[in-house]
């Protein structure tokens, strides 16, 4: 088996600690250990290793053998932006421990500042949706967050959705600044007024749980309306029940066949699209959730997904890149 260490700064609350957990449930090949930098409330318990609670002599004692065994060794978001001192002091000598790995950056939230003088240090670099936007260069590879967990009481959902004369509306944003919400409410306030079978749910501020039991009996879900394009997990979680789930797309590339619904950029885009799918009957808008599942189990279920991450990320060739120094420069970048 082949070892891979996800480092990132606080604990893995998403992305992370879901790859982290489907690699070592499914694959044959690999198998997967997380370490976080710092603590971070609840996100904490997620992580295998916490360099935060350990002295500096049981850090080394422990993590060091973990990173030079390391086949794949991926940094998680912001390395370095808060947490010079346990990297710089601790594991100085960080890049000769990894030099034989192959080395993976993986941003998977809004980063603090543009990326193409370190990225140049890495064999690979993955993007998320949400933040592919703030890379001012090409990204070697651009996937969506997470596998999609699809519950097994989705036909019972379909169908009470089916029986339902209702069109449920929603969107929960965790950063409403983030989302394009001033103007989703606004066109959602025309809507409702157009027609009398529409329920609109706006919520902000919500806990994990509450945001999943709204997308859970959404018909359409929007995550967000942005200039920067792209979408987040939000849109993720909200595809496992069948949502129609909306996004500005247009900085997504290679995963063109994802099954949401592209929001162009552009005045009256938002409410032509809105228009079109609360005007349409409640049947067919059921046929067309029934058409997002089918994509989703084919390809972003547990197994596939795994299996391209398996393919295209892990068994990515270690390049003949020089690493020298790309620790102290990602701190220089990041702080």
């Amino acid at each position: 088996m082949k070892n891979v260490v996800f480092l990132s700064v606080i604990g893995f609350a998403n992305v992370p600690n879901i790859l982290n957990r489907y690699i070592n449930e499914f694959s044959t090949k690999y198998r997967s250990t997380t370490i976080s930098v710092l603590k971070h409330g609840k996100y904490e318990m997620c992580a295998d290793y916490i360099m935060a609670h350990m002295s500096k002599l049981a850090a080394r004692q422990t993590l060091m053998p973990i990173f030079q065994s390391a086949d794949v060794f991926i940094f998680c978001n912001e390395i370095g932006y808060v947490c010079s001192d346990y990297i710089k002091n601790w594991f100085p000598d960080l890049c000769d421990l990894v030099k034989d790995s192959t080395l993976i950056f993986y941003q998977t939230n809004q980063p603090k500042t543009k990326y193409s003088p370190l990225l140049s240090r890495y064999d690979l670099c993955i993007f998320t949706p949400d933040a592919h936007s703030y890379y001012d260069g090409d990204a070697k590879v651009f996937i969506p967050g997470c596998p999609v967990n699809v519950p097994d009481d989705i036909d019972v959902l379909l169908n009470n959705r089916r029986n339902s004369g209702k069109i449920v509306v929603s969107h929960v944003p965790s950063r409403p600044e983030h989302k394009g919400t001033d103007v989703i409410n606004e066109v959602m306030k025309r809507i409702v007024s157009k027609y009398d079978n529409i329920e609109w749910i706006y919520r902000t501020g919500l806990s994990y749980e509450e945001g999943m039991n709204i997308k859970r009996m959404s018909d359409i879900y929007i995550d967000q309306y942005t200039d920067g394009g792209g979408f987040g997990t939000s849109s993720i979680e909200a595809l496992q029940f069948g949502c129609i789930t909306l996004a500005t797309m247009h900085n997504v590339t290679d995963y063109e066949s994802y099954p949401i619904t592209n929001i162009e950029y552009k005045d009256g885009a938002l409410y032509t699209l809105l228009d079109k799918l609360c005007g349409m009957d409640k049947e067919d808008l059921v046929d067309e959730m029934e058409r997002v599942l089918r994509v989703v189990r084919e390809r972003y279920t547990a197994e596939p997904y795994m299996k391209y991450f398996e393919q295209e990320i892990l068994d990515a060739p270690k390049t003949s890149i020089n690493r020298t120094g790309f620790i102290d420069q990602s701190l220089s970048l990041l702080i």
